[in-house]
């Protein structure tokens, strides 16, 4: 969330896209005034309570995915990945 104040403080346009949302996010997301777009909240964080690095490996590939779709409609500068790496190649090839 500070990458999004600094660019707000810039006057720049930003959209915020998150695998999960939650209610208490609501304040903070209201108060920068941003947009935000949600997908991949129906996937699963865990199977069986087990194998949350490989569900969280698949969110953010699902993650990136959406994004390469909406490549074609926001003009993308800047994407800023937080914790999994596994996308990075998904995004170079969008």
């Amino acid at each position: 969330m500070i990458q999004v104040i600094v660019l707000t403080k810039q006057n720049l346009q930003v959209t915020i896209l998150w695998i999960f949302w939650r209610l208490e996010f609501t304040y903070v997301a209201g108060k920068l005034g941003k947009n935000i777009i949600v997908a991949g909240d129906n996937l699963p964080r865990q199977i069986f309570g087990m194998f949350t690095a490989l569900c969280s490996i698949v969110r953010m590939i699902y993650l990136s995915y959406v994004v390469s779709l909406l490549v074609k409609e926001y003009k993308i500068d800047l994407v800023v990945l937080d914790g999994i790496s596994a996308p990075i190649p998904l995004l170079q090839v969008s």
